[in-house]
């Protein structure tokens, strides 16, 4: 199934220049020559993120906030929904493989200002595996969690029922690489990078969020673009 979502070009997003923190407003105008004007720990954080120091991949810059790419054996590799579920999941690579794939065509959108558009992000939607965990009548967020073992991220579920919310195993017709957060990440489309989290290992349902990695920062937790 292939589902051509609208690409967002206005990097300022439904927060506009009112709405949207100061210091996300700036980091939007500038990219990364404007991070010397956002908060001091919001700017070393960033810089002691960026693997390799510019652009990465195809366009991308590659993050990571703990130093490194963590890595995985495939053969023990198990994506998790559990929480405040009917049926808990627990998925090996194999299995993932073997469900049917979903496909979006997408803009990757940093909260920095840099984009990627004209992706294909493969895998499956959020909303199949809903559909087979069943959350309980009580779960209002999905919160997620990276086996890097520091990043955390959160959604309202119903916007990972939505058609741009998905669990990605290829980028371009290829699987995803370590640098992409393979071997699955998070992909929510309109909405910021910073909640498409990588390297992907639990979904939690629940009936309250966590604070995400960056929120803590000071990033808003509704990342999403107009």
């Amino acid at each position: 199934m292939v589902q051509h979502l609208r690409r967002p070009d206005d990097a300022a997003g439904e927060f506009g220049t009112k709405n949207m923190p100061r210091r996300v407003f700036l980091g939007l105008l500038g990219g990364a020559a404007a991070l010397g004007v956002i908060a001091p720990g919001i700017q070393a954080k960033l810089a002691g993120s960026v693997v390799g120091g510019a652009v990465g991949l195809d366009g991308y810059q590659i993050y990571t906030v703990t130093g490194g790419i963590p890595t995985f054996d495939p053969a023990t590799y198990r994506l998790r929904v559990d929480g405040m579920v009917r049926r808990p999941l627990s998925l090996g690579l194999h299995q993932l493989g073997a469900l049917r794939p979903d496909t979006l065509h997408a803009t990757f959108q940093c909260v920095t200002g840099w984009q990627v558009p004209n992706q294909v992000f493969e895998g499956v939607n959020l909303s199949r595996l809903l559909a087979e965990a069943s959350p309980l009548s009580g779960a209002r967020y999905l919160n997620f969690y990276s086996f890097d073992g520091t990043y955390t991220e959160s959604l309202p579920i119903r916007v990972a029922l939505g058609p741009g919310a998905m669990v990605v195993t290829h980028l371009d017709g290829k699987p995803l690489s370590a640098n992409h957060g393979a071997p699955v990440r998070l992909f929510v489309d309109h909405y910021y990078g910073y909640k498409s989290i990588k390297w992907l290992s639990r979904i939690e349902a629940s009936s309250q969020p966590i604070t995400g990695y960056w929120e803590h920062y000071g990033y808003p937790e509704n990342a999403k673009i107009g």
